[in-house]
């Protein structure tokens, strides 16, 4: 069964963009084109949070934890802004709230994301 899902992650020139990207055609590969998720550009992690307003169960988004407990709070740049829909929001998995880079030599032969897959690879700071 076909499942189509749309996906918000920041400015299409960013790195998290690019990422979503990445698990976009990942997920496709991974699920035999059974499951496809659009990327979309948005202007950043609040207006991904404020879309949850507007979308089904069907959207996913990036966003900082800390700005979804601030939606649900009505706090901060969510103030005067709740919704019950933002009680309803639900993580996937984390990304931290930094750039990773991962750098493969030419040898490796790998040039995406998922050429990775059974390769070791050595994570640090």
């Amino acid at each position: 069964m076909l499942r189509v899902f749309s996906s918000e992650s920041a400015k299409s020139t960013s790195s998290y963009y690019q990422m979503a990207v990445q698990i976009s055609e990942a997920m496709k590969a991974g699920s035999e084109g059974e499951i496809i998720v659009t990327v979309e550009e948005s202007q950043g992690s609040v207006q991904n949070v404020m879309e949850v307003k507007a979308r089904g169960g069907d959207y996913v988004f990036t966003t900082p934890p800390v700005l979804v407990k601030l939606a649900q709070g009505g706090k901060a740049m969510f103030k005067d802004k709740g919704d019950p829909k933002f009680d309803e929001i639900r993580a996937l998995f984390p990304i931290p709230s930094l750039t990773m880079h991962f750098v493969m030599g030419n040898k490796s032969g790998v040039t995406d994301f998922a050429g990775m897959e059974g390769k070791t690879v050595l994570l640090g700071k």
